[in-house]
Order: structure tokens, then sequence, then C-alpha cells
């Protein structure tokens, strides 16, 4: 009857551990997402501040397109003493441009933006920890891609002055009209706007997790921890059979299946059964006679690349044949 009792009491202890245990590790994942919930939503509302900064540059330059053409456009209606009905139909044709570089400019950050948060959504849902020694590759500030856009838009300004020419051109020719000319030029400066903010996303939101002591970059920061630990020689992964520890938890399964038995890679022409699958791909070549591990200085070819290194170092030492 006390031995029962005993066993009960150890039972309720063992399971009020567990329990706290539990609630402890629970509590700390849910500190750890709401950090990184946290850094993300200070990350968009940045990114939002940018592309609001870059819209208004925007703005500004169109505005000044329009004001630009609008003179050259009187000076050349004077010249050619237009009508008064040639000039409200170029203002026109000037305001519906300006509206639809405006609304197309929206569209596509609008869209690119959309696209980042998307691309980025997946890494903030598997991040559980953020190590003290990561290192994030910076994002383009809005200073750094004001360029973007200027080095563009000059460069369709510069066009500015043929285009002129071409409006000249066109009281001659009575196919062509100022509005469509005007309309295939914002179209162009619109396009070349869209296409380099496109480029830029794209390199931005590559390997952003960068490791601080070899500098090599990685798209999720799950894999920066893992890769971490390559240089803190941290295993967490601990085998509870015999005490071994592992860097990653598929190393841990594969090494369990040496307990356990487990072979569930199979030879289809033998029916011989391995652990790992690397290792049932060298056997199969015993079968097929495919020797993919080649000597450059003779040509020999084996099966298994351990092979090979040694079969080197008879070339580098000769003494050892």
């Amino acid at each position: 009857m006390s031995t029962a009792f005993s066993f009960q009491t150890q039972l309720v202890s063992i399971m009020d551990a567990l329990s706290k245990t539990a609630v402890m590790e629970i509590s700390k994942l849910v500190e750890i997402e709401s950090k990184m919930l946290k850094i993300e939503i200070t990350r968009g509302r940045n990114e939002i501040a940018s592309l609001t900064e870059k819209l208004q540059l925007m703005e500004k330059l169109l505005f000044m397109a329009q004001e630009r053409r609008q003179g050259t456009a009187a000076a050349a209606c004077s010249e050619m003493r237009e009508s008064s009905e040639n000039k409200a139909l170029l203002a026109s044709d000037n305001s519906k441009l300006f509206l639809f570089g405006l609304c197309y400019i929206m569209l596509v950050i609008g869209s690119i933006y959309i696209f980042h948060l998307l691309s980025t959504g997946k890494d903030v849902v598997m991040d559980t920890q953020k190590a003290p020694n990561v290192m994030q590759h910076p994002k383009p500030s809005a200073e750094h891609q004001q360029p973007l856009f200027t080095n563009s838009f000059m460069g369709s300004s510069s066009q500015l002055p043929r285009a002129d020419s071409r409006r000249l051109e066109m009281q001659w020719n009575p196919q062509l009209t100022p509005a469509h000319a005007t309309l295939q030029e914002g179209k162009q400066v619109v396009q070349n706007v869209a296409s380099q903010n496109i480029s830029a996303s794209r390199n931005s939101s590559a390997k952003r997790f960068g490791c601080m002591q070899c500098g090599k970059g990685f798209r999720c920061f799950s894999q920066l921890e893992i890769h971490q630990r390559s240089h803190t020689g941290e295993k967490p992964f601990r085998c509870t059979l015999c005490g071994k520890r592992y860097a990653q938890k598929g190393h841990l399964y594969t090494h369990q299946r040496t307990h356990t038995g487990e072979k569930p890679y199979r030879c289809t022409i033998c029916g011989k059964g391995f652990i790992q699958k690397c290792t049932l791909d060298m056997h199969q070549r015993t079968h097929t006679g495919e020797k993919p591990f080649v000597c450059v200085s003779c040509g020999k070819g084996f099966t298994k690349k351990c092979n090979l290194k040694k079969h080197l170092t008879l070339h580098l030492d000769p003494s050892l044949n």
C-alpha cells in the first residue's frame, strides 16, 4: 500500500514538473513571436514611409514636367499662331497624362509592397528566436533610392527638346497629334521607373540575414540560426539513448535509426535496406557500375569520394605504391 502511494506521489511530482516546463517553454515561444511581430510591424511602417516619400517625389517631378511641357507648348503655339481650341486640347491631354502617371505609379508601388510582404511573411512564422550575433543587411533608405527615380526621369527629360521639335513637325503632319506624342512619352517614363522599382525590391528582399562571423547571407532566420552552430559548436539535439548530440534535428533522427534498426531506404534491385539515402545511392553504383568520382591525372573512376582521395595520395607520394 505504501509502495503504491509513493509511486503515485512521484508520478504527481513528475507531472507537475513537466507541466511547469511546458508552460515556461510556451511562454518563451510566445514572447519571442511577439518580439518578431513587433519588428516586422516596425519594418513595414518604415517601408510605407519610404514608399510615401518616393510617391511624393514622383508627384513633384511629374508636376515639373507638366509645367515645362505647358510652357513649351505655349511658346510653340504663339510662334505658329495656333488657335485657342488647340491650346485647350493640349492642356487637357497633359492633365490626362498627369493623372494616368500618378495612378500607374501608385498601382506599381502598391503591388511591389504587397509582393514584399508575402515573400517575408513565411520568414516571420518560421523564426522562433533572434540570436545576439545576427546581422541584417540594411535596406535601402529613401535617400539612396531617390536617385533611382531622378536618374530615370532626367534620362527622359533630356529627350524633351527632341519632343519639342517633333511637336513642331506635327503641325504639318495631320496624322500625328500632340496628345499621342505626350502620352507615349509619359508611358515610357512611368515604365522605366516601375522596372527599376521592381528590380530594387527584388534585390533588397534576397538574403536579408547575414552571419556576423563569416558574412554568409541567408533568406530566413532559421537557416542563419542553424549555420551559426557551426561557429559556436552548439548541439542542442541530444539522443536520449546514448547521449550523443547533434546540431540539426534531421541528423538526430538519422542517428536514432541506428538504435531502432529502421532502414527506410531500400534497394529496388537486391532489396537491401539503408539508414540514409546517400548510403543507398553509393550502394546502387555497385549494380549500375557508375563511377562519378574520376581522377584528373590518370582518368580512373571510383564509386566513393573517399576512395578517390586515397588514390590521389598515390600520385602525390609515389613511394606508397
